[in-house]
C-alpha cells in the first residue's frame, strides 16, 4: 500500500540575499547520499538530478516566464511524499523508485522535478520536489481540493497494482473520501487535553448564545473577575475554565500597558491578547477591577434599594444590555435614568442580582437591531408623512420601479465589464506568449506553435480601439459605478422592508379601530404603542 501526502509549498526567503535559499535546502535534503543509498535512488524530470543543477534550472525557468518572487506568499516549489506500508514484503527500493518515476511523469508533465527514495525510516518513502512554474505553459501549478481522491490516489493505486502491491482500499477497506475525512479530522485535534475540553462548557455547549468568540471571552473574564479575590486567583479560575494562557510584554508604542495576557480556548488556533478585547480587558484593568470590586463590595443584608415605587417596574419590561429597562419609564440622557442604570450595573457587578440577569450577547444584538429598525421606521414615517396604508403602498411601488432601473443598470455594466475583461485577457495572453515568441526567434524551434499563436493574437489586439492602460481605467470606473449601484440597491431593499412593516402597522390599526385613514395625532404616539419582551418588539 502507498499513500500520497502534501508536505507543503516552498516560499521565498525575503529577508536574506538569496530568495531561493529554501528551494536549495529542500533539494539538498532530497538528494542526501546518506538517505538515498549514495544517490543511487535519485531521479529527475525535465532537469538534472543533482541539487545544484536543478536549483539553477528552477531559477532560470522562473526568469524566462517572468515568475520571479516579489512577496513572501509567492510559491516557488512544492514538496510531497509517497509513503509505503511498514514492513511490506512486496515493496523494495527498485519498485518504489519505479513507481515514483512513473507517478511524476503522469501527474506532473511539464514541471521540473527531482525525486528520490529514502530508506532512513522503518518504512520506505519517496520525496518529490518540483518547480511551481510549468516549462510548457509558463503558468503556476494549480491544485484543487478534490485532486487527492480524484486524480492523485487513483494514479498511485494503478501503479501499485502494476507492481503487485496492494492498493489503499484493499489494505484499509476504506474509500478515498473516508480516508481523507479521517486524516483531516485527526489533523484538526485541538491543543489542550480532554479534561480541559470537558470544562470549557461555554464554547462547547452554549456557543449559540454569543455573537462571536470575542464576546464569549469577555463574558468569561467578566464572570471570573466577580468570582476572584486576586489576580492569581483569576488566572487559576481561568485555567479551570479550560483556557490556556501566557503572560508577556509588548514593545508596541500604541499601548501604555506593556504587560499583556494572551488566551486560547477550544476551537482557537492562535492565542488572543486580551487588550484586543477592549480597554477594560488589559492586565492593569483586570487587576484594577478585581481590587475595586473587593474594596467596594458590601453585604446583601445592608443593601436598601431606592424607595421609588417604580424602581422594580423599571427593570421588568425589557432586558437591554444586561439590565431591564422600561422604554416609557426611563427617558434617555436624564439624571434619573443614569442613576438607575449605574446603580443597577453596580448591583450586578457586586453579585446582588440573580443569575438570570446575566448578559446574553446574542440576544442583546438582536434587541439592538430591532430597536434600530423601529427608529428607521419612525424616521420614514416622519419624512414621508404617511396617513394611510395606501400612501405607503404608493411609495413601495415607486421603490420597486427604482429597483428595476438599478438592476437594469447593473446588467449593462456587467456586459461592458465582460467586454473589457476579454480585451484585457488578450493583452495578458499576448504578454505571456511574447517570451516564447522571442525564444523561437532565438532558435528554439520547440516554441514554433506558440510563436504562431502570438502572431495571430497580435493582429487581433491591433484591431482594438483601446490601449491596455485605457482598458484598465475603464474597468476600474465600471467597478466603482457597480459598487455605488449595489449600495443604492441594498438601501432601497432595506427601505422597502421597513415600508412593508409600516403598511402592516397601518392595516392593523385600521382593523382594530375600524377606519381606513388614521389621524396623524395617533401616529405621533406610535412610539408608545410598542412593548418589549424576551421574544422581541411587538405592539401592545
Amino acid at each position: 500500500m502507498a499513500i500520497f501526502k502534501w508536505i507543503g509549498a516552498i516560499h521565498p526567503d525575503m529577508n536574506g540575499e538569496n530568495k531561493f535559499s529554501h528551494v536549495k535546502n529542500l533539494l539538498n535534503y532530497i538528494v542526501n547520499p546518506q538517505k538515498t543509498d549514495s544517490c543511487i535512488y535519485v531521479g529527475s524530470n525535465l532537469c538534472f538530478p543533482d541539487a545544484d543543477s536543478a536549483y539553477e534550472q528552477f531559477i532560470r525557468t522562473d526568469e524566462v516566464f517572468g515568475k520571479m518572487p516579489t512577496k513572501i506568499k509567492d510559491r516557488l516549489a512544492y514538496h510531497a511524499c509517497i509513503s509505503f506500508k511498514k514492513n511490506d514484503e512486496d515493496v523494495n527500493k527498485d519498485k518504489a523508485f519505479d513507481i515514483v518515476s512513473k507517478f511524476v511523469a503522469e501527474y506532473l508533465p511539464g514541471y521540473e522535478c527531482v525525486f528520490s527514495v529514502h530508506d532512513d525510516k522503518e518504512h520506505l518513502h519517496c520525496h518529490i520536489a518540483f518547480n511551481s512554474v510549468s516549462t510548457v505553459t509558463g503558468r503556476k501549478f494549480n491544485y484543487s481540493d478534490n485532486d487527492w481522491e480524484r486524480v492523485i490516489m487513483p494514479i498511485l493505486d494503478k501503479l501499485c497494482t502494476q507492481h503487485g502491491i496492494h492498493t489503499l482500499e484493499e489494505d484499509t477497506n476504506t474509500t478515498y473520501g473516508e480516508m481523507k475525512s479521517d486524516r483531516k479530522s485527526r489533523s484538526n485535534k485541538t491543543f489542550h487535553s480532554n479534561k480541559r475540553n470537558g470544562n470549557n462548557k461555554y464554547y462547547k455547549e452554549e456557543n449559540d448564545k454569543y455573537a462571536n468568540r470575542k464576546d464569549m471571552i469577555r463574558y468569561d473574564i467578566d464572570k471570573l473577575i466577580n468570582e476572584s479575590v486576586s489576580f492569581n486567583d483569576f488566572l487559576k479560575k481561568l485555567s479551570d475554565e479550560g483556557y490556556v494562557f501566557r503572560m508577556g510584554k509588548t514593545n508596541n508604542e500604541r499601548f501604555t500597558d506593556t504587560e499583556y495576557l494572551a488566551l486560547k480556548c477550544q476551537g482557537m488556533d492562535k492565542y488572543r491578547r486580551t487588550y484586543a478585547l477592549g480597554r477594560d480587558y488589559t492586565v492593569s484593568s483586570i487587576k484594577r477591577r478585581i481590587a475595586h470590586k473587593e474594596k467596594e463590595k458590601y453585604d446583601r443584608s445592608d443593601f436598601e434599594p431606592y424607595s421609588d415605587p417604580d424602581f422594580e417596574y423599571i427593570f421588568y419590561k425589557t432586558r437591554l444590555y444586561g439590565f431591564k429597562v422600561h422604554y416609557e419609564s426611563i427617558k434617555l440622557n436624564t439624571p434619573v435614568s443614569n442613576v438607575y442604570r449605574k446603580h443597577y450595573r453596580y448591583m450586578y457587578q457586586c453579585g446582588i442580582k440573580p443569575k438570570h440577569f446575566q448578559l446574553d450577547y446574542k440576544e442583546t444584538n438582536e434587541r439592538v437591531k430591532a430597536i434600530k429598525s423601529t427608529i428607521n421606521r419612525l424616521n420614514l414615517l416622519e419624512d414621508y408623512c404617511f396617513t394611510s396604508s395606501d400612501s405607503v403602498s404608493r411609495v413601495i411601488d415607486e421603490k420597486k420601479t427604482r429597483l428595476t432601473f438599478i438592476n437594469s443598470d447593473i446588467e449593462n455594466i456587467n456586459e461592458q465589464l465582460k467586454k473589457y475583461r476579454k480585451i484585457k485577457n488578450s493583452f495578458k495572453k499576448l504578454d505571456e506568449l511574447s517570451v516564447k515568441h522571442e525564444l523561437y526567434l532565438k532558435g528554439f524551434t520547440e516554441y514554433e506553435e506558440y510563436s504562431v499563436l502570438y502572431e495571430k493574437l497580435l493582429s487581433s489586439v491591433r484591431s482594438f480601439d483601446i490601449s491596455e492602460d485605457e482598458c484598465s481605467i475603464a474597468i476600474d470606473k465600471l467597478y466603482s459605478q457597480r459598487k455605488a449601484l449595489n449600495m443604492e440597491k441594498k438601501s432601497v431593499i432595506k427601505e422597502m422592508q421597513d415600508f412593508d412593516i409600516l403598511r402592516g402597522e397601518f392595516d392593523e390599526a385600521a382593523r382594530v379601530h375600524s377606519f381606513g385613514d388614521v389621524d396623524i395625532n395617533i401616529l405621533n404616539d406610535i412610539d408608545s404603542s410598542y412593548s418589549f419582551s424576551d421574544s422581541g418588539i411587538r405592539r401592545k
